[in-house]
């Protein structure tokens, strides 16, 4: 505002001169033809430049009228003291935060082809190298957090990504202390570490690589079992191919132990000879087939 007050007070001059002039040439006009047709230009600039003058004080007005009701409107809080109850409120909450997840028995209408677009995108992600970033942008009352949690809850999602946190992170965040709440989110545990960085992006590092680890030993030891259980479902089969193809589409339905050995522990292959020798392993595909 400090510039456009001189540019103002630097066109009031002006114009002030400019009037002047006009008034010494008032007479001359009337006998010089140029003199006229100048004049004419010249009140036409002059007016343009009032008419900016007018703007600006016009405005200048209307700002110091906002800022006096503002003025009064806080004198009158103050009276019945609002305003510190207000600045209270905002320290104790200075931004809505959605912390629990989404209640999976809640039904949403109206968001599955969002969602499935959001899912698809991120196990489209799988094979890239660095981390992506996938924001869900838009005005308040979107219902942005419900999607997000729609996702976060899909049995996919839950299925493909091996550690899965829900944090929320205002605008105002304290870097370090997003870290040390995501460390706790990890270790299931108190982070006590000291408030630097470099620290703590090493120990944050460090507990994703033992999660990481943790669960890749035991899909390794899993599938271990899987195989284990595979092999003597075959020799339950005795070569016979169809039987073979048939528990091989059935077993490849289910991906848990337990799922296995359920299937392995029906007689299968045991009681019957013959042309019937395959009848129990049709019947048990039969009884697992989706409705």
């Amino acid at each position: 505002m400090c510039g456009l007050d001189d540019d103002r007070q630097t066109l009031e001059r002006r114009l002030l001169a400019v009037e002047s002039k006009l008034a010494n040439a008032e007479e001359m006009s009337e006998t010089n033809p140029y003199v006229k047709s100048w004049m004419k230009e010249l009140k036409s600039v002059a007016y343009q430049a009032d008419d900016v003058l007018d703007d600006f004080q016009y405005e200048a007005l209307r700002r110091q009228s906002k800022i006096g009701k503002s003025t009064t409107r806080k004198k009158e809080m103050n009276m019945f003291g609002l305003e510190s109850s207000v600045r209270r409120e905002e320290r104790q909450h200075p931004w809505r935060q959605t912390h629990s997840k989404l209640d999976e028995t809640t039904q949403i209408f109206g968001r599955d082809d969002d969602k499935e677009v959001v899912v698809k995108l991120l196990l489209d992600q799988q094979d890239q190298r660095r981390v992506q970033v996938l924001p869900i942008i838009g005005m308040g009352g979107l219902g942005k957090t419900t999607l997000a949690k729609m996702v976060y809850n899909d049995q996919e999602v839950q299925q493909h990504f091996e550690l899965k946190m829900w944090h929320c992170v205002s605008d105002n965040f304290d870097f370090i202390a997003l870290l040390k709440s995501i460390i706790e989110l990890v270790v299931s545990g108190r982070c006590d570490m000291p408030d630097m960085i470099e620290l703590l992006q090493k120990k944050l590092e460090q507990v994703i690589g033992q999660k990481r680890k943790a669960y890749s030993n035991g899909a390794e030891q899993e599938q271990a079992e899987l195989v284990s259980i595979g092999r003597r479902i075959v020799n339950k089969c005795k070569g016979v191919p169809l039987a073979l193809k048939t528990m091989g589409g059935l077993l490849s339905s289910y991906q848990q132990v337990q799922e296995w050995k359920a299937i392995e522990e029906n007689d299968i292959g045991d009681s019957v000879r013959g042309k019937d020798e395959i009848m129990s392993i049709l019947k048990l595909s039969y009884k697992h087939l989706s409705s």
